[in-house]
């Protein structure tokens, strides 16, 4: 079966995209801020103060100050671009798609089998005994 995306939900489309880049945020931002606060730990080991170009290195605390900004920097600044390149994004799809029709979707059916809930109140199932009754009320002797 062939369907066509019309529209799509604009505050749907942010929803989930938040989601995403507030967790890419956190884990570029956790990698990013490691690896800052690793370089400032090791500047601070070169024995004399000085890079070999004569230069002084950063103090340790610029290291570990700059690790935890760019970590605040990449959680907010990602998440933030990500739902606006959204927004600009879904809002020229529904623009084009109003104009020349949406994208084309072709989907299989598929069957899905479920099994149905007894529930308590569901009637016993009567057997053939002697002197029991059908769900008609009608005897079986």
């Amino acid at each position: 079966m062939t369907y066509e995306l019309k529209k799509i939900n604009l505050f749907s489309a942010i929803k989930m995209s938040l989601l995403i880049h507030v967790v890419l945020g956190l884990v570029l931002g956790l990698f990013v801020g490691f690896m800052i606060l690793l370089i400032g730990g090791l500047a601070n080991m070169i024995p004399s103060g000085t890079n070999y170009d004569g230069a002084q290195t950063l103090p340790f605390a610029a290291g570990i100050f700059g690790g935890f900004a760019i970590m605040l920097v990449y959680v907010i600044f990602i998440p933030v671009m990500g739902v606006i390149g959204t927004a600009i994004v879904v809002s020229l799809y529904n623009l084009f798609a109003r104009l020349w029709g949406g994208m084309k979707l072709e989907l299989d059916n598929i069957v899905v089998i479920t099994s149905a809930a007894v529930s308590p109140s569901t009637p016993e199932i009567f057997l053939d005994k002697p002197g029991s009754t059908s769900p008609g009320g009608e005897s079986n002797v």
